[in-house]
């Protein structure tokens, strides 16, 4: 049972110097929902921030990797739903109400995502989507998904309905909080990205259905504390990506799909060599992921945390 002064919502907000964004997005939550942040030791002041804000807050001594920083955040959590949400993430009004009905109006439904855009109002790809498949990852590398829609065979562009769908954006994932527990939180072997489409999948290994809640909206910016850390920061951060692109596959992609994906991001990073000759930044960061992907042929080696 929930204890009676608990809330309704307990939202998990993992920060890495993120105190530019950490204050709309917690201005933007209802009185319903209490804010645990769990920060990976910043170096700003989005600590104070929090705190001056009323949030409860976890100050770690060093960045566990995102995973892991939820995990700690779930100790925390005393309600029935647990909302996973990033800090550069405003919610719309009537959000987290509607994803609420959703997922508790259905036993069977055990995860729900709402519309997510970015800033300027476009859709979000990854707010409803099928399984990242290593076609996917090879159509991507040659940049073909940019040409053509139809080549993106990922996305699921009808947003106008709920409908299930396989991963939604885990910038915004609501969850039951004893499933959340059951699955035994996020994968801390991967540092960072995809931890959606795992727990997604995990959730449908379970019996459980993950629905796209299409009368619930969120603003997205996205890769804003990323794009705050130095150029050796950043292409740590784009091999994590890589990583947990690779390690999907691996889990859960069939025969041979893990190569492939290896053998897309080489060409990827080749083209990128290529195209970014004259930027510093994007060289560095494709030079270090043409040896990184190099070296995951005799299997997996994760990069060094960000």
């Amino acid at each position: 049972m929930r204890p009676p002064d608990a809330p309704a919502v307990d939202a998990v907000i993992v920060t890495w110097n993120s105190g530019p964004d950490l204050p709309a997005c917690l201005a933007a939550l209802p009185p319903t929902v209490r804010p645990i942040v769990v920060d990976n030791g910043s170096d700003d002041d989005v600590v104070a921030i929090a705190e001056a804000a009323g949030a409860t807050v976890i100050a770690l001594s060093d960045n566990r990797g995102f995973p892991a920083a939820v995990n700690v955040g779930l100790q925390r959590v005393t309600s029935h739903v647990t909302l996973l949400l990033n800090p550069d993430v405003i919610v719309g009004e009537g959000a987290i109400e509607r994803c609420c009905e959703v997922l508790l109006g259905d036993a069977s439904v055990g995860l729900v995502g709402p519309n997510t855009v970015t800033p300027d109002g476009r859709p979000e790809p990854p707010a409803a989507r099928r399984d990242r498949r290593a076609m996917h990852i090879l159509l991507e590398s040659l940049g073909l998904t940019r040409l053509h829609p139809w080549f993106d065979r990922q996305t699921i562009r009808d947003r106008s309905t709920d409908r299930d769908v396989d991963a939604v954006n885990g910038a915004f994932m609501l969850i039951r909080s004893d499933l959340l527990r059951a699955l035994g939180g996020l994968d801390e072997s991967v540092f960072l990205y995809f931890e959606d489409g795992d727990l997604c999948r995990r959730v449908r290994d379970a019996g459980y259905r993950v629905r796209f809640v299409a009368g619930a909206s969120a603003v997205h910016a996205g890769a804003t504390s990323t794009s705050r850390g130095d150029p050796g920061a950043q292409a740590r951060a784009y091999l994590h990506r890589l990583d947990a692109d690779i390690e999907f596959m691996r889990r859960y992609g069939h025969r041979g799909e893990a190569g492939l994906a290896v053998a897309a991001f080489l060409v990827r990073a080749g083209i990128g060599l290529v195209v970014s000759r004259w930027m510093k930044e994007r060289r560095l960061r494709y030079a270090a992921a043409l040896r990184w992907v190099w070296s995951q042929r005799r299997g997996r080696r994760p990069p060094a945390a960000v």
